[in-house]
Formats: C-alpha cells, sequence, structure tokens
C-alpha cells in the first residue's frame, strides 16, 4: 500500500464496552455513543444495491488531512467535524467520496435546461462548491432545496438519489436509507441540524412506500460510486477560448477551454499554473488537455511569466486523470526552430510523462505524451 492510500485507508476492527463493532452498521443510540470516541468516524458505504452508515476506525500514524484533497478540506467531515458531508469508503475502507444531503445553492451545473439527473448521466460538469466554477454555470437551486449526492474526492457530482424543499421530498429518488436519513438525522450544507420534516414530507414518503417506489441503486450507479465506470471523458484546450484565433489541429470531444485573458471568454479563467489554486475541483478530471501556441519558458523569472513553465506542466499532470494524454503545439518564435523546440519540450515533460508521437505540422511540432 503506498504512502497516499496508507493514509486514506481507515479500519472498521473497534471494540468497545467489549462488544466488537467490526461490520456493524451505526444508527443506535449506543453506536452514537461509541462514534463520539476519539479516532472513531461515521462513513457511507454499499451494502447489498444500498448506501448504509458504519464506524470506521484511524489507524496508528494515519493522518488523513494530510492527504485530504483541498475539496475534502471545505467539505468533509473528516478534516473539521464542523464540515458538513460524511466520508463513503469502498470494501477496504479507503475513502474514495463523500455522501449526504447538499443544499441546491451549492451545487452549480451548466445553465441549461436540463434536470440535474440527466446531466450526471449526459457526463456534463455538476460540482459541489461554494462558488461558481465557471462563468456558464449557475447554481441549481436555493438554500430551501436539498439534493441527496454522492461526490468524488475533488467535488465532482457522480450521483444524486434523492431531493427535498421545505414542502416535501420527490419520492421517486427516495430509498427507505434516504428516508431513515431524512428523519432522523438531516444535515445541512450550512453546517447546522434540522430535527425535522415537516408533516407533509413524511406522509409524502409513506405514501410513496405503499405505491412501492422506493429503488435500489442500479448497477449502473453502483459502478460510478465505485469508480469503475468509464468517466465522462473530459476534455481542455488551455490558451484559447470562445473568441480568438485557434489551430487547425482536430479537438478531442468538446473541449472546455482555459486562458489567462478574459477578452478570449474562456471556460477557465486563469493562468495554467493557478489553475489548481483557483479551481481545485478540476483535479484529476480530463482524458485529454492541448496545450496551444502558449510558448515555452524552461527558466521564469518572478511571478508574471508566460509561456509553458515547469510549474505548469505540473499542473497539466494534474489535471489529467490516470493515463492521460497531454498534447502541445508550439509554432516557432525568433530565434528558435523545431529541433530546439523540440529538445525544449523533451526536457520539460521528462519527469512526468512519456512521449509518444512528435510531429512536424504547418503550424508548428505539436507532440503528444502520455502521464505517467
Amino acid at each position: 500500500m503506498d504512502e497516499v492510500a496508507f493514509h486514506r485507508t481507515f479500519t472498521n476492527h473497534l471494540v468497545w464496552a467489549g462488544i466488537d463493532w467490526a461490520g456493524r452498521t451505526y444508527g443506535s443510540s449506543f453506536s452514537k455513543a461509541v462514534a463520539n470516541t476519539k479516532g472513531v468516524h461515521i462513513a457511507w458505504k454499499s451494502q447489498e444495491k444500498h448506501f448504509v452508515r458504519i464506524l470506521i476506525v484511524e489507524r496508528e500514524d494515519q493522518d488523513f488531512w494530510r492527504y485530504a484533497t483541498s475539496w475534502e478540506w471545505e467539505w468533509s467531515k473528516l478534516v473539521f467535524s464542523s464540515n458538513p458531508i460524511l466520508p463513503f469508503v469502498d470494501e477496504n475502507m479507503k475513502v474514495i467520496g463523500h455522501f449526504g444531503w447538499v443544499s441546491a445553492d451549492y451545487i452549480f451545473a451548466p445553465n441549461i435546461g436540463v434536470g440535474l439527473s440527466d446531466m450526471i448521466k449526459a457526463g456534463l460538469g455538476v460540482f459541489v462548491t461554494k462558488h461558481p466554477p465557471r462563468s456558464t454555470y449557475r447554481a441549481k437551486g436555493v438554500a430551501d432545496e436539498s439534493y441527496l449526492l454522492y461526490v468524488d474526492i475533488h467535488g465532482r457530482v457522480l450521483l444524486a438519489n434523492g431531493y427535498r424543499n421545505r414542502d416535501g421530498a420527490e419520492a421517486e429518488w427516495v430509498t427507505p436509507y434516504d428516508l431513515w436519513i431524512g428523519t432522523k438525522l438531516v444535515v445541512s450544507l450550512a453546517g447546522y441540524l434540522r430535527g425535522k420534516i415537516v408533516a407533509t414530507a413524511v406522509s409524502r414518503v409513506s405514501r410513496s412506500a405503499a405505491n412501492g417506489l422506493f429503488r435500489e441503486l442500479t448497477e449502473a450507479e453502483l459502478e460510478a460510486v465505485r469508480g469503475a465506470g468509464p468517466g465522462p471523458g473530459r476534455t481542455l484546450v488551455a490558451g484559447r477560448g470562445a473568441k480568438g484565433a485557434r489551430s487547425s489541429v482536430p479537438d478531442v470531444g468538446n473541449p472546455e477551454t482555459m486562458d489567462v485573458m478574459a477578452s478570449k471568454q474562456p471556460d477557465w479563467h486563469t493562468r495554467l499554473e493557478h489553475a489548481l489554486q483557483k479551481f481545485p475541483q478540476l483535479q484529476g478530471q480530463f482524458k485529454d488537455v492541448f496545450l496551444e501556441r502558449m510558448g515555452i519558458n524552461l527558466n521564469p523569472a518572478g511571478t508574471l511569466t508566460t509561456g509553458l513553465t515547469p510549474a505548469g506542466v505540473e499542473v497539466a499532470r494534474d489535471l489529467l486523470g490516470p493515463g492521460g494524454t497531454l498534447r502541445i503545439l508550439q509554432n516557432p518564435t525568433p530565434g528558435a526552430t523545431l529541433d530546439s523546440i523540440e529538445s525544449d519540450m523533451r526536457s520539460i515533460l521528462s519527469k512526468d510523462f512519456t512521449i509518444t508521437k512528435v510531429e512536424r505540422t504547418p503550424e508548428g511540432l505539436l507532440v503528444t505524451a502520455t502521464k505517467n
């Protein structure tokens, strides 16, 4: 087990008051007392096509917070108990996501007339965050509305399994476990407990149960939670926006754009090297990143740098998922040749990528590399 996996993996072996709590679900008043023990946490896991809560225990010398993502620092109860969302673990007790009710004004999605669940199924980026991740994104609702979400460790929503507002719950999304959560422990994203659900919600869900509307998770949803699904296959072009010139190199899919110049109207307004500081939810989200005629700057000086720097390559690496593809197109600049550009690219990529193809095109040198 590598260092990151070690610190993100808990155990469920716990003996408390003479009782072995290994593998038991959470819910009784006795288990709630156990949960108050130092080093013991509540987590979700998948069991027989439902989500159940269990107790997980920190191991000796484990420091989850040191290996938490920036999103988890802001949202996960494992980092700060005042954070709103409980962790989700796999069969090995490794934290692979988070699950809970999220206020709709903290759920951001593309501003199109499509329902949240359909957006997720279509692979459109939906995020739990406190600020719009892109200029074209809007909140999915207001504070009086909440969705029951499974979210990955970077804040991307993979599954929506419930909805409620102050007047009640939408029954077709509700499972028996969702009802149990809603009536016993409803945690809003603002970090406070709501100890009740109005009578109309309870009666509506009760009628749904009688009508057989409770559902299990589908196999596709279970695969998404396990992280075994194919993923949405997002692609990114840095150095371009909706406006401005572009090269003739074919795009992969329907790429999102990133540029430091707001006048180009990029989806992500930032320098490449600052992208994950401004938008941490982008980490590991892309299968292809294309850097389009940004220039090469092997030895940046000061803070106002231009071109592709070693720091920019590291960010491009972190934007890519495992085995992702990085493509770089660079035209000759004064005093540079295609040979010198190739030498610079090989130097700047040697640490984190394996170059698979070098092409000389009318618009410059096109280098394709795979993330190590």
